[in-house]
């Protein structure tokens, strides 16, 4: 009697395990060695501004029952998924395993109406992405023409603001500001911003991590500032 299929069966089961393995291996490497990293802006109306001689700027007067509904809009460049750096003035940097988990004008502008509803004490909040505008209430715009940098040099955020009337359109308050963040705040956790646990504490990684904090600060900080300017023009 041959033994031939037999020995052919056992070798063809052998072939299978053995591609098995590999592609198992494969997959499991992977997996291991992904080196993709997801970010999101975060709400950090906590951290106070200073002025020019390093003293904090006061908190706004309150105005909670002035409806708010906040659009953003960024420049192209900026939309993308990859995270934006500037190296130099007339160069761009795309990271592509350092990827935004949400678009970044719909991050922009979730963050920034939370920033401002928080320093203002605002009850009724919305976005431009999340539905149609109020009633009444104030239309606050912010057009931004800049919000990138580097964790060596700090994040620069430029933008021009508007605040309207609802009802009529009328122009209550505009102008154009720059919020710079500078690289000593980059290298640790902003200041009343909670610990990663799960993330590295130094590397290349721990330096994105921070930068997007930075840029979070950075539009808590002109939260501030459009925040003056919607106190000094409503009255409750």
């Amino acid at each position: 009697m041959s033994h031939f299929p037999a020995a052919l069966a056992r070798c063809f089961a052998a072939v299978v395990c053995a591609a098995a393995a590999l592609l198992l291996g494969g997959c499991f490497s992977s997996l291991k060695h992904d080196p993709t990293h997801y970010y999101v802006l975060s709400e950090v109306s906590n951290i106070p501004v200073l002025n020019s001689d390093g003293t904090p700027r006061p908190d706004p007067p309150k105005r909670p029952k002035t409806p708010l509904h906040v659009n953003v809009v960024l420049p192209v460049y900026l939309d993308r998924t990859e995270l934006v750096l500037r190296p130099s003035e007339n160069r761009l940097d795309m990271r592509e395993t350092e990827l935004w988990l949400e678009p970044p004008a719909k991050a922009c502008a979730r963050v920034f109406a939370r920033d401002l509803a928080a320093r203002l004490g605002t009850e009724q909040t919305s976005t431009g992405l999340s539905g149609a505008p109020p009633r009444d209430g104030l239309l606050v715009s912010l057009d931004v023409s800049r919000f990138d940098g580097t964790p060596r040099r700090g994040v620069i955020l430029r933008a021009r603001w508007r605040v309207t009337l609802v009802q009529n359109g009328t122009t209550l308050s505009t102008g154009e500001r720059e919020v710079i963040v500078s690289a000593a705040n980059i290298q640790k956790p902003s200041a009343g911003s909670a610990a990663e646990p799960d993330s590295p504490g130094t590397g290349e990684n721990a330096v994105h991590a921070n930068y997007v904090r930075a840029m979070s600060e950075a539009l808590g900080q002109f939260s501030h500032i459009v925040a003056e300017e919607v106190s000094r023009v409503t009255k409750e």
